[in-house]
This record gives C-alpha cells, structure tokens and sequence, in this order.
C-alpha cells in the first residue's frame, strides 16, 4: 500500500499488442450520485459528527465536460474542523482517509503505453495538478504487488480550456506484463496543498498499441540505491560518446538539479532534496531516458 500523504508531497516505453484493457468509466459519464463516479474512488466522505460534521467533496460530478454529459471536477478543499487542506483526489485503487493509505486497482490485460485525455487546470498559489498512472505485477517470491510502470503527467500553469495530454508509460522491467492498473488525479500534488485548485478531467483512452518504449530501446538507465539516503549512483549503457545532459524534476516539475557528464557511471549527491519522488531525465544524441526514484534520509 502506498501512503496518500506521500503522494501528496512527491507523487511520484517495447510494448506487446496482448488483449485490450478496458477503462471502467473513462469519460466520466456514470455516477451512482453527483459524488461518486462508477467505477472510481475519491477521498470524499463525511468528517466529524453531525450537527457539526463536513462532508469532504473531493470529487464531484460536472457538466462542464468536454463531451458526453459529464466530466470529473476535483477540487482541493480546507477543512476546518481537521484544520487541514485536502487535495482533490480520485483513483481506481482502494483510498482510506483515515489511514492515508491507497492500495490495489483493477485488473490489467495487456501492457498498457499511454494514458491521454483532456483535461482544464485552475490552479491556485501555485499548485500543480497530477495523473499518474502506475502497474503493478505479483512476486510470488516476496509474495507482494510490486510497481513495475508508471506515467506521470503534471503541470502548475493555469489551462481554461480542455486540453490534450498524453501520460507515456515507462516499465522499469521491460517486457513484463502488468496484473494490476491504478490511475490517480490530484488537483494538488505539492508539499503544500492550496484550497480552490481545480482539475478537471474527460474522456480518458488508454493506449495498449506496439510501441518503442523509448527512442532509442539499448540506452539503458539504472540508478541506485533506491531509496537513496545521499548519493545516487547513475549508470547508462550504450549511450554513446557524446555528453549526457543530466536533470532531476520533483514532483511538481520544478528543475532541481542540471549538470553533464561525459561518463557513463557517475554519482550525484541528493543529501540536500526533500524526502519524496524524483524523475531524472537522461538525454544524449537526440534521445533520453526517464526513471523515477525515491529520495528517503537516515534519521539515526
């Protein structure tokens, strides 16, 4: 299971043509009522005890759609009665408020490459919005689900139409088909989460065509230890001569880190990043590679 309050603050390409996953309710068009969208999971619930209780709309069924009848509207909220701002939140998994912590998904068929859709952003006091998409696979030694993929798609600007977004998809371990699928949006993914930010999403189409996992599938990257406490270890394989323009992104796609290197293993210090997820981006002669890791200190 992973933690909400994680995701809040760091959440955080060879494909096989198999048998096509499904997306239950991808244009958001079925609700069992105006918050509760079929097939989806948000943190909306009751907090408190009535007369004084405050039900938290997380999400929230709109007509303001880009098509059909309906869109997801996700809206983060203060909550004064907790004295807390909770971001707009909805996933296909299992979400628990109380213990903030998101778990499962549905079953998946196939290796998905791309999540896309349509989406509008009106962020307040510089939020940024995320969805993410991330595929799990059983190990039956350590006998857990494990992530083997993920897509993230963010941005912090302000966006009053819908737009076209596209979520690539990248396998840490290539040609492994995922069982399980979890899809998440937030319309506050930073440390700080700021009441009013809106999201808005529509007629989401998951992508399960052939596709390159990357431009160029022999450029390998691998970085460890992940988790990292300070330093990183960086190691590309067939990356060529020329220098490698090194980058890491937080999660809200803010640049903290820029550098080159003309080596093919190199170390980079992360002593000073706050605890969360990173992505370092990769690129040489025309093409890159992005992978993901996790940031945690030593507190002994």
């Amino acid at each position: 299971m992973k933690k909400i309050i994680l995701l809040f603050t760091f959440m955080t390409l060879i494909g096989i043509n198999l048998q096509s996953q499904v997306l239950i309710n991808p244009g958001f068009e079925n609700w069992t009522d105006s918050t509760h969208a079929t097939g989806w999971n948000s943190l909306n619930q009751t907090i408190g005890v009535p007369p004084f209780a405050v039900y938290l709309q997380s999400l929230k069924r709109t007509t303001d759609k880009r098509s059909g009848n309906y869109a997801a509207k996700l809206t983060t909220k203060t909550i004064a009665i907790i004295s807390q701002t909770i971001p707009g939140f909805v996933n296909l998994g299992n979400v628990d408020l109380a213990s903030q912590e998101v778990s499962g998904g549905i079953p998946c068929t196939g290796m998905p490459t791309k999540l896309s859709g349509y989406y509008k952003f009106s962020p307040t006091g510089g939020d940024t919005m995320l969805i993410a998409v991330l595929l799990y696979k059983y190990n039956t030694t350590t006998q857990q689900s494990e992530e083997i993929g993920y897509g993230v798609f963010m941005n912090n600007t302000a966006t009053p139409t819908y737009t076209y977004f596209e979520n690539m998809i990248t396998y840490d371990v290539p040609n492994v088909a995922p069982d399980t699928m979890d899809i998440i949006m937030i319309s506050s993914a930073t440390e700080t989460p700021h009441d009013g930010s809106t999201l808005y999403v529509d007629d989401l189409v998951l992508d399960v065509s052939p596709l390159s996992i990357n431009e160029n599938s022999s450029f390998k990257l691998t970085v460890s230890p992940n988790p990292a406490n300070d330093i990183i270890n960086v190691n590309l394989k067939n990356a060529g001569t020329d220098p490698n323009n090194v980058i890491i992104y937080n999660l809200a796609g803010q640049m903290v880190y820029n550098s080159s290197f003309t080596s093919s293993q190199f170390k980079i210090n992360v002593a000073n990043l706050n605890e969360g997820i990173y992505f370092i981006k990769i690129s040489n002669n025309n093409t890159h590679k992005i992978k993901k890791f996790i940031v945690k200190h030593n507190n002994e």
